[in-house]
């Protein structure tokens, strides 16, 4: 029979409870509010169940990792998310693998009275109900025993609390399950629902209206802030931090926490949960280079192979694998110690009995007319943006103070396990070593993913991002969002970068005080021969202004004149990312040419190298990938069109000329992909076809009719091309095609024969 002589030695995790076969024990609560085990002698068997069960007593076999633990810093994609979770928002992403499964979520909410209890979740829409931090120690009820009827009907099982409630469910069941996967958080302590109660009361009696919602952990004012938020049914709101706010006061005074607490039995580096977590104050210490935005992270302990598992598999996150003695040293002195009670922790209770809890604080923990000053005032700064150029200004101090500027190098992934190791040695073997890898895994179903894990075990400059199939566009996006470097860079999955790419264009973007740089590239085919690519580039060695880049590259740009090729730039961040320049997430080809025409509208200044540092690999996968999407690929050209003619026009470099030239070139893209249908032998129909459904399209029609208005110059060539399209000669311009094939054919041959001499 179970008995608690000391408190101490009870921390509430109801095991005892739960596993009584004569339901003999009650959970009761003492004059604090805290609940122990109250055993009903008459029901009693003695089977001594309730003592073998307990883990505070059996903690030293319980409490043990299956595997040394690994750790990861990390946050949530999604701003939404992240801004509602108290840090990171790892408990999110997690949930959503469960419930995917068609799994049952066991976390912490409040019920229709506010009062803070393990809920069960069986849909997304709910997850918002039990994520965030409640400074009070939840009622379990019949969770523990709900928990093993889903397990034993083979359903997957999250359980999240605190590492006793963990240790107690583990405890309970009395044998490992498959399909349960356990989080707990490094727990400051737990005050008890008595003084929960009395600060809602006090609450809604000064507001004069009932609390409808509460946020322990609100980022309103910034993660590091801490602010308690209140909603009420008036509709009025209350922000208060640790400064001010009772319960956050009491809670961080080491005053109100269960006895337990101060002695806690599962103070330890190992934990027997899959996952550990606790909040992430000092990123930009844990990570080189990063900028601390005071929107949170997480710090993950993995402490089980199923957990390294899970963690593989979680879309939606971006993390850094990190060491696990400095992010304790820096941020989890509670992961192996328990805090010292506070002198007057027993006659604040007692007092809050008596005299209520505002004169209780003002009696112990005193909060002055200085704190209220300050408190006020940080929230006017907070409204007034003040903070965020503070934080801004000290970040460029920082910056300054630093030599080495960071480069994020930002990868797209699909199914790329043929090359991504290349790719991805090719960039951690620069010569230049403050870089970030940002690998945006879009949903691959081959190896990609498990290689690039691989490789960042062991360079945590490595970042993973997953996300289900969306396109390379949200998906380098999202990696822009998630990147910390000052300059960022763009690397594609099946090519390479030559070893000093990223020290020569550093270097010239540096120098030259520009705001892009770009450089040169090699074609490298299956046989291994490179060629050097130097056409359709910008003047080598000239700084293009504002004026210029507006009124000779943009248009020069939009003729295709210029190739769109991304991995051929270094830009600054900055400018990106305050510009808000982006991909267009519904476009599902020549994103690139769209986003380069926003970053020309937005910068002042670029430069041409004439290095050759990025090696291009024209591979076979490649060309069929080509061949299937000709007809994708004239539907995108006609809606780019469409996207650009309106740019044109609301950002007022539309002229006439201009428009005419654009037209041009739209209608040549077009045409080169019936060259490349023509090349892999598709069927004419199915090319005349395509060519009268375009005519449908009127932006096509006109382009057709301005075209052989003849009002500007074209070649001879273009003209024959453009001349058959208009009066539906397909068969002159099929032959005019073929021809041009046969031409590009001996050409091309001679050329590797050339190469093949001079390499010999």
């Amino acid at each position: 029979m179970i008995e608690i002589k000391n408190k101490a030695e009870c921390s509430g995790c109801t095991a005892c409870k739960n596993i009584c076969p004569k339901n003999a024990i009650k959970m009761e609560e003492d004059v604090e509010g805290f609940k122990y085990p109250s055993i009903n002698k008459e029901k009693c068997i003695e089977c001594n169940l309730c003592e073998k069960v307990c883990p505070v007593k059996k903690n030293k076999n319980i409490n043990k990792s299956e595997i040394n633990p690994i750790a990861y810093t990390m946050r949530v994609n999604d701003n939404n998310i992240l801004l509602n979770s108290t840090s990171g928002g790892f408990f999110t992403p997690l949930s959503k693998y469960v419930l995917e499964k068609n799994g049952i979520v066991f976390g912490v909410g409040y019920d229709e009275k506010l009062k803070v209890i393990h809920k069960k979740i069986d849909k997304n829409e709910k997850i918002k109900d039990v994520i965030g931090s409640k400074y009070v120690q939840s009622e379990l009820g019949e969770a523990l025993q709900e928990v093993k009827r889903y397990l034993n009907e083979d359903r997957i099982v999250l359980f999240s609390g605190t590492p006793c409630q963990v240790a107690g469910l583990k405890s309970f069941l009395g044998k490992d399950y498959k399909n349960l996967i356990t989080l707990d958080l490094v727990c400051h302590g737990t005050p008890s629902p008595k003084l929960w109660k009395d600060y809602i009361s006090f609450q809604e009696k000064k507001y004069k209206s009932k609390v409808k919602s509460a946020f322990f952990r609100n980022k309103t004012y910034g993660y590091h802030s801490g602010t308690m938020k209140l909603i009420f049914e008036n509709g009025k709101e209350y922000y208060g931090s640790a400064r001010i706010d009772f319960m956050l006061k009491s809670f961080f005074s080491e005053i109100c926490s269960r006895p337990s607490c101060y002695k806690c039995a599962f103070k330890t580096r190992t934990h027997c949960s899959d996952f550990t977590v606790f909040d992430s104050w000092n990123i930009d210490k844990i990570v080189e280079g990063m900028k601390d935005d005071d929107k949170g992270y997480t710090n993950v302990l993995i402490n089980s192979n199923k957990g390294i598992q899970i963690f593989n598999e979680l879309q939606g996150i971006t993390k850094y694998k990190v060491d696990i003695n400095k992010i304790i040293q820096l941020d989890g002195s509670m992961v192996e110690n328990s805090k010292k009670p506070n002198k007057y922790r027993n006659q604040f209770y007692q007092s809050l009995n008596k005299i209520g809890i505002k004169k209780t604080i003002n009696k112990y923990l005193k909060i002055t007319t200085k704190d209220y000053i300050i408190e006020k005032s940080k929230i006017l700064l907070y409204k007034l943006n003040v903070i965020y150029y503070l934080n801004k200004i000290k970040r460029k101090i920082k910056k300054w103070g630093k030599m080495e500027k960071k480069i994020s190098i930002i990868i797209p992934v699909y199914n790329a396990e043929k090359f991504i190791k290349r790719c991805l040695l090719s960039a951690i073997n620069q010569t230049y070593k403050n870089l970030e890898i940002i690998c945006i895994d879009d949903g691959s179903n081959d190896d990609s993913s498990n290689i690039i894990e691989e490789l960042a075990q062991k360079d945590n400059r490595i970042v993973l991002i997953r996300q289900n199939n969306q396109g390379v566009s949200i998906a380098r996006n999202n990696a822009i969002e998630n990147s910390t470097g000052d300059y960022i860079m763009f690397l594609d999955s099946d090519d390479y970068m030559e070893k000093n790419m990223c020290e020569i264009m550093l270097k010239a973007i540096n120098e030259l005080k520009v705001d892009v740089v770009r450089c040169n590239y090699k074609r490298v085919y299956e046989n291994g021969i490179k060629f050097n690519n130097k056409y359709n580039n910008l003047q080598v060695g000239y700084k293009f202004n504002k004026k210029e880049i507006i009124g000779e590259i943009l248009p020069e740009f939009i003729k295709g004149n210029i190739r769109s090729y991304l991995w051929l730039l270094i830009i600054k961040a900055e400018i990106i990312k305050e510009k808000d320049i982006k991909f267009i997430p519904n476009i599902k080809m020549m994103q690139d040419k769209l986003f380069y025409i926003k970053l020309l509208q937005n910068i002042n200044s670029i430069y041409q190298i004439d290095n050759c540092c990025y090696n291009y690999f024209c591979n076979s996968n490649s060309t069929i990938q080509s061949k299937e999407k000709v007809f994708l690929r004239i539907d995108a050209i006609l809606k780019v069109f469409d996207i650009l003619k309106q740019d044109m026009v609301e950002n007022n470099y539309f002229t006439e000329k201009l428009y005419f030239e654009m037209q041009k070139a739209t209608l040549l893209h077009i045409i080169s992909q019936v060259e490349t249908a023509i090349e892999y032998k598709y069927s004419k129909k199915l090319l005349i076809n395509k060519l009268n459904e375009c005519r449908r399209n009127e932006n096509y029609s006109n382009m057709l009719i301005i075209l052989n208005k003849k009002k500007y110059n074209i070649n001879i060539w273009d003209k024959l091309l453009l001349k058959a399209v208009y009066k539906k000669k397909y068969d002159r311009l099929f032959w005019y095609l073929k021809l041009k094939l046969s031409i590009k054919k001996i050409r091309n041959g001679f050329v590797e024969n050339v190469r093949r001499k001079k390499t010999k």
